[in-house]
């Protein structure tokens, strides 16, 4: 006899990207740490010019920076992300920085006609 070979249950999360550190995607940790690196290059930029100080301030504060956006955009992100459904986050980012790609009327449908048809008239029977 030929034995059924299906799966007796169904992955939901398969396809789903996983958390990689402090309950982000590793999309949420690229992001996040680049932006925080990026406010880090500005700090050190300011600094070495402001304090003539040597370059290696400048990746020096990246890094400090970054780990701080990690450990501050970590708990933030999760605080955002509780209680919603998986992919909400993405699509919540994806409306703040393009809120023209979504549809966002509010309307209530009705099922009911607007304009009358013309009433129909019968014939009779003679």
């Amino acid at each position: 006899m030929q034995e059924n070979k299906t799966i007796a249950f169904l992955p939901d999360r398969l396809n789903r990207e996983p958390p990689v550190a402090s309950g982000m995607t590793f999309s949420e940790l690229l992001s996040v740490i680049s932006l925080s690196a990026s406010i880090g290059f500005v700090i050190g930029l300011v600094a070495m010019v402001v304090f003539s100080i040597t370059w290696a301030i400048i990746p020096s504060c990246m890094v400090i920076c970054g780990l701080i956006g990690l450990k501050v955009g970590g708990i933030g992100i999760s605080r955002l992300k509780r209680g919603k459904p998986e992919a909400w986050f993405e699509r919540y980012m994806a409306y703040r920085l393009n809120p023209k790609a979504f549809i966002t009327e509010q309307q209530y449908w009705g099922i009911h006609r607007i304009y009358s048809a013309p009433k129909r008239k019968m014939k009779r029977k003679k």
